[in-house]
């Protein structure tokens, strides 16, 4: 089977089975009211709440 083009419609099924652990994800979003101030220039990925990774607590 050959990979689908990037952008195209496939339907895939996807079936999960005993996995390693399960987790609750909350999602925590911030947004600034503008990306400038004076000389501070707020740009690209500044910090995690939680790691990028999924670390476990």
């Amino acid at each position: 089977m050959s990979d689908p083009e990037p952008g195209s419609d496939v339907d895939v099924a996807v079936v999960v089975r005993d996995p390693a652990w399960l987790t609750d994800v909350s999602i925590s979003e911030r947004c600034v009211d503008r990306l400038r101030h004076g000389r501070v220039l707020l740009a690209g990925d500044a910090a995690h709440i939680q790691s990028p990774a999924g670390a476990r607590a």
